[in-house]
């Protein structure tokens, strides 16, 4: 019974292995053709960036790979005589179904760990090193001209050298819709939660002919959190969900991130189950009523079925993000009932 079990599991990482290299091989081929067919040579640079970027991509095409060597899974044992022979050994089709559920699951947690933390950061870095390499040294990563309110300060950052680290801070205090003072800093250092550390201030009080004052260092009281500089820096779909949860806790209202970080929050959260929904609901197409004579044309049709669950989960077809949102809950809720109507069913 072990060994069934075993062999069952074996021959689901064989396949999912086989398909992921085969979506590996297709990305690096697609990206060098690219790169000499638009007479860009091929360059160290270049393949580093072909290579940091393909966990992305992997990651990106979780739900075709899961899908596909699912059902690859289950037509090589009902092709053959194999399911019949497990069958045999008084194992149903439950448990030769949960033996390939476990392998995918345990896949998806492995690439979803990956996608979401080894993979942002490496393309990241491969951007920087690439930019970095274009513009011979000449242009970096940053943001200028972020803006946000609190209190009654309108605040201006020049830039941002770091999540910890802000040059040219401009802090403009409005009451009754009056410009009352002005004050400007060279640069600002993270401390701790809740304050910042200003170097070279300029203080104006305009509603006075007051001198300028001057010093070398104040504290900063505010609430805006590196975490909330790391999602202004990088967009929320190149971040890692930890980084964007904290972004999301300590925004506060700042304005800085965009209207829909949320949902593109709850869109990558959803997407490992959305994988593991979209091949149950194949499964059942391939196993519901299901035999020997009429497994091709099942193996067609859980196919067309997969690729059209795949198709509409890209985001590029279903621009409105709360549309996209309400597909996906459709999916998520029909891989549930197709779960426990094939554990029922048994």
């Amino acid at each position: 019974m072990i060994r069934i079990n075993h062999y069952i599991r074996v021959q689901t990482y064989y396949n999912i292995l086989m398909v992921t290299s085969i979506f590996t091989i297709l990305n690096l081929f697609i990206y060098i053709a690219l790169q000499i067919s638009g007479n860009k040579g091929l360059s160290f640079e270049s393949l580093y960036y072909a290579a940091m970027i393909t966990p992305r991509n992997l990651y990106r095409a979780l739900i075709s790979i899961v899908v596909i060597s699912g059902i690859m899974s289950i037509y090589r044992f009902k092709s053959s005589n194999e399911w019949l022979v497990i069958e045999s050994f008084g194992i149903r089709t439950w448990r030769i179904l949960r033996n390939i559920l476990l392998v995918e699951f345990m896949f998806v947690i492995i690439m979803t760990y990956i996608g979401e933390t080894i993979a942002i950061d490496a393309e990241l870095q491969a951007k920087r090193i690439r930019t970095h390499s274009v513009s011979h040294g000449v242009v970096n990563f940053s943001i200028n001209n972020l803006w946000f309110k609190e209190k009654d300060h309108f605040i201006h950052v020049n830039k941002v050298l770091s999540p910890k680290e802000l040059q040219g801070i401009d802090f403009f205090e409005v009451q009754n819709n009056n410009l009352v003072g002005y004050r400007k800093a060279e640069s600002a250092f993270f401390i701790t939660k809740g304050e910042w550390e200003l170097h070279h201030i300029q203080d104006m009080d305009l509603t006075q002919h007051n001198p300028i004052k001057k010093s070398n260092k104040e504290i900063w009281h505010s609430g805006l959190h590196p975490s909330v500089l790391v999602a202004a820096v990088a967009a929320p779909t190149r971040m890692s969900l930890s980084k964007l949860f904290k972004a999301l806790v300590h925004s506060k209202g700042f304005g800085i991130l965009n209207d829909d970080t949320f949902n593109i929050f709850i869109s990558r959260v959803m997407m490992p189950l959305l994988a593991l929904c979209s091949l149950v609901i194949t499964c059942v197409i391939l196993l519901w009523n299901s035999n020997r004579n009429n497994i091709n044309r099942k193996i067609v049709f859980a196919m067309l079925v997969g690729l059209c669950l795949i198709f509409i989960q890209q985001p590029a077809l279903i621009s409105d993000q709360w549309l996209s949102l309400s597909v996906n809950s459709m999916i998520l809720f029909a891989g549930v009932v197709s779960f426990v109507t094939l554990y029922r069913h048994e």
